[in-house]
């Protein structure tokens, strides 16, 4: 059975995070079981092509945090 899976998390891979790694990996993993994968994650600037194409991971970028760190 395929699910549709929305994680949200505040910073992916390449951001240097133990949660970062966690989301990211999830995702990945999620993504080769066969689910449908959407990735929500303040990204900022960095350009999540590849890793969509790779691993058929829906990345939804929410920009920068205006609240700061």
């Amino acid at each position: 059975m395929m699910l549709n899976i929305v994680i949200i998390s505040r910073t992916i891979f390449p951001a240097n995070a133990p949660r970062a790694h966690r989301a990211t990996s999830l995702a990945t993993q999620l993504s080769k079981l066969g689910h449908s994968v959407k990735l929500i994650a303040l990204l900022g600037e960095h350009d999540y092509n590849d890793y969509e194409h790779t691993s058929k991971v829906k990345v939804c970028n929410l920009g920068v945090s205006k609240f700061g760190n």
